[in-house]
Protein backbone atom coordinates (compact mmCIF):
# COMPACT_ATOMS: atom_id res chain seq x y z
CA UNK A 1 0.00 0.00 0.00
CA UNK A 2 1.46 2.93 -0.95
CA UNK A 3 1.88 6.53 1.30
CA UNK A 4 -1.09 8.29 0.09
CA UNK A 5 -3.39 5.28 0.50
CA UNK A 6 -2.17 4.42 4.18
CA UNK A 7 -2.93 8.32 4.56
CA UNK A 8 -6.53 8.05 3.04
CA UNK A 9 -7.45 5.00 5.23
CA UNK A 10 -5.92 6.25 8.43
CA UNK A 11 -8.39 9.21 8.25
CA UNK A 12 -11.18 6.59 7.36
CA UNK A 13 -10.40 4.82 9.96
CA UNK A 14 -10.26 8.14 12.12
CA UNK A 15 -13.86 9.34 10.75
CA UNK A 16 -15.46 5.80 11.49
CA UNK A 17 -14.16 5.74 15.08
CA UNK A 18 -13.37 9.07 16.50
CA UNK A 19 -13.78 7.83 20.59
CA UNK A 20 -11.25 5.38 20.06
CA UNK A 21 -9.07 7.51 18.32
CA UNK A 22 -9.31 9.98 21.29
CA UNK A 23 -9.02 7.97 23.72
CA UNK A 24 -5.45 6.30 21.99
CA UNK A 25 -4.41 9.82 21.99
CA UNK A 26 -5.26 10.38 25.56
CA UNK A 27 -3.49 7.84 26.62
CA UNK A 28 -0.17 8.56 24.73
CA UNK A 29 0.03 12.09 26.06
CA UNK A 30 0.06 10.55 29.32
CA UNK A 31 2.36 7.71 28.64
CA UNK A 32 5.08 10.58 27.40
CA UNK A 33 3.94 12.93 30.31
CA UNK A 34 3.54 15.94 28.19
CA UNK A 35 1.28 17.01 25.22
CA UNK A 36 3.01 17.40 21.97
CA UNK A 37 2.16 21.27 21.25
CA UNK A 38 4.38 22.05 24.40
CA UNK A 39 7.03 19.83 22.94
CA UNK A 40 7.10 21.32 19.43
CA UNK A 41 5.91 25.17 21.40
CA UNK A 42 9.86 24.69 23.01
CA UNK A 43 11.39 23.07 19.83
CA UNK A 44 10.31 26.60 17.80
CA UNK A 45 11.64 28.68 20.75
CA UNK A 46 14.80 26.89 21.17
CA UNK A 47 15.43 27.35 16.93
CA UNK A 48 14.18 30.59 15.89
CA UNK A 49 14.96 29.30 12.17
CA UNK A 50 13.44 26.19 12.05
CA UNK A 51 10.49 27.66 13.21
CA UNK A 52 10.84 30.98 10.34
CA UNK A 53 11.33 28.01 8.08
CA UNK A 54 8.81 25.87 8.41
CA UNK A 55 6.33 29.34 8.35
CA UNK A 56 8.11 30.34 4.89
CA UNK A 57 7.25 26.82 3.68
CA UNK A 58 3.25 27.49 4.32
CA UNK A 59 3.40 29.69 1.74
CA UNK A 60 5.71 27.03 -0.15
CA UNK A 61 8.85 29.69 -0.24
CA UNK A 62 12.35 29.70 1.29
CA UNK A 63 14.20 32.20 3.18
CA UNK A 64 16.17 33.14 0.50
CA UNK A 65 13.39 33.79 -1.62
CA UNK A 66 12.06 36.11 1.17
CA UNK A 67 15.10 37.62 1.15
CA UNK A 68 14.77 38.50 -2.61
CA UNK A 69 11.31 39.65 -2.29
CA UNK A 70 12.54 41.73 0.68
CA UNK A 71 15.44 43.53 -1.27
CA UNK A 72 13.26 43.13 -4.47
CA UNK A 73 10.77 46.21 -2.42
CA UNK A 74 13.70 48.06 -0.81
CA UNK A 75 13.82 45.66 2.06
CA UNK A 76 10.47 47.35 3.72
CA UNK A 77 6.60 46.85 3.30
CA UNK A 78 5.86 46.84 -0.12
CA UNK A 79 2.94 49.05 0.47
CA UNK A 80 4.16 52.09 3.23
CA UNK A 81 7.70 51.29 3.17
CA UNK A 82 8.04 50.11 7.00
CA UNK A 83 11.53 48.70 7.19
CA UNK A 84 10.16 46.37 10.07
CA UNK A 85 6.66 45.32 12.32
CA UNK A 86 5.53 47.39 15.55
CA UNK A 87 7.64 44.88 17.70
CA UNK A 88 10.61 45.14 15.52
CA UNK A 89 9.74 41.76 13.88
CA UNK A 90 10.21 40.34 10.54
CA UNK A 91 7.71 41.54 8.12
CA UNK A 92 4.40 39.04 6.72
CA UNK A 93 3.96 37.31 4.12
CA UNK A 94 0.99 38.43 1.35
CA UNK A 95 -0.21 35.76 -0.43
CA UNK A 96 -3.29 35.44 -2.70
CA UNK A 97 -6.24 33.77 -0.40
CA UNK A 98 -7.47 32.05 -3.80
CA UNK A 99 -4.60 31.06 -5.43
CA UNK A 100 -1.87 30.39 -2.28
CA UNK A 101 0.50 32.91 -4.97
CA UNK A 102 2.76 35.19 -3.06
CA UNK A 103 2.30 39.06 -3.52
CA UNK A 104 4.91 40.50 -1.34
CA UNK A 105 6.45 41.21 2.32
CA UNK A 106 4.07 43.46 4.08
CA UNK A 107 4.16 45.30 7.83
CA UNK A 108 1.05 44.05 9.88
CA UNK A 109 -0.92 47.67 9.38
CA UNK A 110 -0.74 46.76 5.25
CA UNK A 111 -1.47 43.18 5.74
CA UNK A 112 -4.17 43.08 8.43
CA UNK A 113 -5.87 46.43 6.40
CA UNK A 114 -5.82 44.27 3.17
CA UNK A 115 -7.24 41.71 4.43
CA UNK A 116 -9.87 43.32 6.54
CA UNK A 117 -11.17 44.82 2.43
CA UNK A 118 -11.24 40.95 1.81
CA UNK A 119 -8.16 40.88 -0.36
CA UNK A 120 -10.41 42.42 -3.42
CA UNK A 121 -10.04 45.70 -5.39
CA UNK A 122 -13.85 46.44 -4.38
CA UNK A 123 -13.07 46.72 -0.93
CA UNK A 124 -10.53 48.80 -1.66
CA UNK A 125 -12.62 50.98 -4.06
CA UNK A 126 -15.50 51.10 -1.14
CA UNK A 127 -12.36 52.30 0.90
CA UNK A 128 -11.58 54.91 -0.99
CA UNK A 129 -15.06 55.90 -1.68
CA UNK A 130 -15.94 56.20 1.72
CA UNK A 131 -12.81 58.14 2.24
CA UNK A 132 -13.39 60.90 -0.05
CA UNK A 133 -17.44 61.17 0.91
CA UNK A 134 -16.40 61.57 4.71
CA UNK A 135 -13.05 64.16 3.65
CA UNK A 136 -13.09 67.12 6.25
CA UNK A 137 -12.71 70.58 4.73
CA UNK A 138 -9.08 72.25 5.07
CA UNK A 139 -8.48 73.65 7.76
CA UNK A 140 -9.27 77.41 8.26
CA UNK A 141 -5.83 78.10 9.71
CA UNK A 142 -3.99 76.66 6.94
CA UNK A 143 -2.12 78.81 4.46
CA UNK A 144 -4.14 79.54 1.25
CA UNK A 145 -1.84 77.09 -1.33
CA UNK A 146 -2.37 74.37 1.26
CA UNK A 147 -5.94 74.32 1.70
CA UNK A 148 -5.49 74.20 -2.01
CA UNK A 149 -3.52 70.76 -1.93
CA UNK A 150 -5.86 69.65 0.62
CA UNK A 151 -9.12 69.74 -1.74
CA UNK A 152 -7.16 68.27 -4.47
CA UNK A 153 -5.35 65.38 -2.48
CA UNK A 154 -1.83 66.84 -3.25
CA UNK A 155 0.30 65.70 -0.31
Amino acid sequence: MCRKCKQVAKRDYERRNPDKVKAARRAQRARRGDDARSVKREHYRNNPEAYRNYNLGRYGITTAEYDAILVSQGGGCACCGAKANRNGKRLFVDHDHKTGAVRGVLCHKCNAGIGALGDDLAGLRRAVAYLKRTAQPAPVHATPTMRINLLRGDN
